[in-house]
């Protein structure tokens, strides 16, 4: 949006706003400032970005001082100063810091302009800027679709358990079977029947919490209440949502494979320091080892920290998905010099006898592709299993530094707000270490737990985007339904 100016010549001051907004471009022959609220209606949202170009022209080539910019945001109490050289074309970004807290004030550039000089200012909404924006404020809810992106594949991963019999891969599911679309919509069903006076009233009855906004559209502390509706703001919702939606899937995946990566390149380098082994179940821990482990980290959680005792044993897990990569990295190379064991007598005939069979060596039946492909399927299970332990110890890491730097002065951290949900995802973790994809198969509560991570996953985003701390009860409740799969 141009705004052209003819600036006769005086001192260097403060000048009055373009008065008029024709056509989509600003126009004035008065000396030049430009106000916010003469962009568009939006301009006064904290997720919107401008960039300004102002060029400007002189007549004659004395030297003249320089231009100034003032950006004034009456609520924030702070202005910021660009200076601009004559003649030249200089690109000044605007955006807000802090939402209006009410309609009695607005922001505005103001340009202080030379004399001798026209000047053209042009208005272009910055897409990268915005985009700036929308993380700066809704930013911490990011891991909210994070753990959403986590919980839809493990459920089509166990799907797909539960009806082909083996998993899929982690990036099959979370491109087709996970269909994260769905949470967005159900969720924006919700808030269309909030609408509603009856669905209203029956939401308070059963005493449900009321439902959580985007932070750039949350009134500001000590400010008046936002009127309902949330106008304009509340058009630009659901892209918004979509946008951190996306985000969130990106960072679970590329998080995940990154995670992958580092276990196998540890896997390669522990695989010389333990002795190869082909038993799925080497590190099988007995119910009373899993009962001794979770009541240690418990007593853990209680006397220090819960966040340790959450990267306790997601460290933990991740050994044993360590332990099942080298166990995979094994067979293979068994199952490669299979062929060159198997020996054929000169006549050409077939040595019978056990050594040679398919029944096994000496009592011991022989390894088969089907040893590997169970290996490959318990390893693809637990690193989605372990995937969903990943959200909690990564909102508990700010809880454990607190309690590392405060180490010296107390060893019980006061408060502690890990404690509450650190104990039952200790339990379901040692619980699922032993889990494998026939234990699951077998259990008649599968199909009703993956029925259930959608609702989840909607009551996540509906209930979580302003109190992070639920995303860990949510994630606990479905590591101990698929908990529960193992002990049915």
């Amino acid at each position: 949006m141009p705004c052209d100016a003819d600036v006769s010549p005086r001192p260097l001051g403060l000048f009055l706003i373009c008065p008029s907004l024709v056509n989509n471009s600003l126009s004035t022959s008065l000396p030049l400032a430009l106000p916010l609220s003469f962009l568009p209606s939006f301009s006064l949202q904290v997720y919107q970005a401008f960039k300004i170009t102002v060029e400007s022209q002189c007549k004659g080539t004395k030297e003249r001082l320089p231009s100034v910019s003032r950006l004034t945001v009456p609520w924030f109490r702070e202005d910021s100063f660009t200076t601009m050289s004559v003649p030249s074309a200089t690109q000044i970004f605007v955006k807000l810091h802090t939402s209006r807290p009410d309609n009695s004030s607005s922001a505005a550039l103001q340009l202080h302009t030379a004399p001798d000089c026209q000047y053209k200012v042009s208005v272009q909404t910055s897409f990268l800027q915005v985009l700036g924006q929308v993380l700066r404020f809704c930013g911490p809810v990011l891991p909210v679709y994070m753990a959403v992106s986590v919980l839809l594949p493990c459920e089509g991963q166990l799907l797909s358990l539960l009806h082909s019999g083996r998993p899929m891969e982690m990036s099959e599911t979370l491109g087709g079977a996970a269909r994260l679309y769905r949470v967005e919509l159900l969720a924006s069903l919700l808030h269309l029947l909030l609408r509603l006076s009856w669905f209203q009233a029956g939401w308070s009855t059963l005493g449900l919490p009321p439902v959580d906004a985007l932070p750039l559209l949350a009134p500001d502390v000590g400010a008046p209440p936002v009127p309902e509706p949330l106008s304009p703001a509340e058009g630009w919702t659901r892209p918004v949502l979509l946008l951190l939606l996306l985000l969130g899937a990106a960072v679970a995946f590329w998080g995940g494979a990154l995670i992958r990566l580092a276990l196998r390149l540890l896997a390669l380098l522990l695989g010389p320091l333990h002795r190869p082994c082909v038993d799925p179940e080497s590190w099988h821990l007995g119910f009373r080892t899993q009962m001794a482990l979770s009541l240690t980290l418990g007593l853990v959680a209680w006397a220090t920290c819960g966040a340790l005792a959450l990267a306790t044993v997601y460290l933990l897990y991740l050994y044993k998905v360590t332990r099942l990569m080298m166990t995979e990295r094994t067979l293979k190379h068994v199952l490669n010099l299979a062929p060159q064991q198997t020996a054929t007598p000169a006549g050409g005939g077939e040595v019978g006898g056990p050594q040679q069979g398919q029944g096994g060596c000496n009592g011991v039946p022989l390894l088969t592709v089907s040893a590997l492909e169970e290996v490959q399927d318990n390893l693809r299970l637990q690193l989605s299993l372990s995937s969903l332990l990943a959200p909690p110890a990564l909102l508990a890491a700010p809880s454990l530094i607190h309690w590392l730097r405060r180490l010296r002065y107390s060893l019980q951290l006061q408060p502690d707000p890990c404690w509450p949900s650190a104990l039952p995802l200790v339990v379901s973790a040692a619980l699922l270490m032993n889990c494998n994809t026939h234990t699951l198969r077998r259990s008649t509560l599968l199909s009703l737990s993956c029925r259930l991570q959608l609702p989840l996953c909607v009551a996540m985003v509906t209930f979580s985007l302003q109190h992070l701390y639920r995303v860990t009860y949510f994630l606990s409740a479905s590591l101990g339904l698929y908990a529960l799969c193992c002990l049915t």
